[in-house]
């Protein structure tokens, strides 16, 4: 069963002559395998830093991030690299969609280096998020609420055990925000797969299994 820890996570980022910003302070945390978890703060907390970490596209100033018992870290990084592409799913509240393709050939970027050819896995992951029509059309032909499926799609195309999700409703309506995030924990939880999602919406988080505020740069657990 897959089990995420971050265990004493610390994050300094450089300033000016000699100083430094810590983002992150001996952050821990636990998370089970199927479960769903919220990161919630102000604007400035660290909650994307702190996801950067866990999806591998940040390394921590100290402390690190165990999958399964494994420290991803531990790794080279053409190995964490290929952890990351097997294992984690990405979600961004810009969506992030290249303009100059199709839907399909979006949800199809992250499975560029897969041996067979997944368009029928991409096809019915669109008809599961509503978009079966839409497939040859691109973003700028689909509504906010419209794209962010394709972005959850494609973050679901190589089945990642692991799904972070960076404020995916902070660019939608209250109607819109409802389909998406109603969307993505169906999927998620029939699908067995790990939640991180980061939110500065209380009633969002609300809605997740395990619930932590990050203030400060420190984490705590809302109850």
């Amino acid at each position: 069963m897959n089990t995420l820890e971050i265990k004493d996570v610390s994050k300094f980022f450089p300033f000016g002559r000699g100083r430094r910003i810590e983002v992150l302070a001996d952050v821990s945390l636990t998370l089970p395998a199927a479960g769903t978890l919220t990161i919630s703060g102000s604007s400035g907390s660290g909650k994307t830093t702190l996801l950067n970490v866990i999806g591998g596209l940040a390394q921590p100033t100290s402390g690190g991030v165990w999958w399964n018992g494994k420290s991803i870290y531990a790794d080279s990084r053409a190995g964490l690299t290929q952890w990351r592409r097997q294992t984690v799913g990405l979600v961004f509240q810009s969506y992030q969609l290249m303009p100059e393709l199709s839907v399909l050939e979006n949800v199809l970027l992250p499975a560029a280096f897969r041996r067979h050819d997944a368009s029928r896995s991409a096809a019915e992951l669109l008809e599961q998020v509503g978009l079966k029509n839409r497939i040859q059309h691109r973003p700028t032909e689909l509504s906010g609420g419209e794209q962010q499926r394709v972005a959850i799609a494609r973050a679901l195309i190589n089945n990642p055990a692991l799904i972070l999700a960076d404020e995916p409703t902070g660019n939608l309506d209250p109607a819109n925000s409802e389909v998406v995030l109603r969307l993505l924990l169906d999927l998620v939880r029939k699908q067995h797969k790990t939640l991180v999602l980061v939110t500065h919406d209380d009633s969002i988080a609300q809605r997740m299994d395990l619930r932590y505020r990050l203030i400060g740069g420190k984490l705590s657990r809302d109850l």
